[in-house]
């Protein structure tokens, strides 16, 4: 059975890459949880970046620990203080990856709050 995005993005920009081409039969799709996290930083002369994302099957602490040291590997360093959602196996993995770096809990992480009312 195909799967909706294996294919990318076709090159007609007048349909919405967001949604299925209209031949498929909605019950083809399949829907599959996915963790996706994104990790952004601030050097200490201000700019911020994008330091890495991943995709995972979870937010537990094996993805996170390794999430982690993936960002190590690619030279992170100096981090001081790390603001997330307390996701599970979280906090372990900043102390055994993170060595030193405070955490804390993000006030809001939703979009709707972000948004001009």
């Amino acid at each position: 059975m195909p799967v909706w995005g294996d294919q990318g993005c076709p090159s007609d920009a007048a349909r919405d890459c967001g949604s299925p081409p209209p031949e498929w039969d909605r019950r083809q799709l399949l829907a599959v949880g996915k963790a996706v996290v994104i990790a952004t930083g601030v050097s200490a002369d201000g700019p911020r970046e994008v330091l890495g994302f991943d995709l995972g099957d979870s937010e537990d602490g094996a993805f996170w620990t390794a999430f982690l040291r993936g960002l190590k590997a690619r030279g992170l360093g100096g981090v001081q203080l790390l603001i997330s959602d307390a996701h599970t196996g979280l906090k372990q993995a900043i102390g055994s990856v993170l060595i030193g770096t405070s955490w804390q809990g993000a006030a809001s992480t939703s979009c709707a709050t972000c948004s001009p009312r």
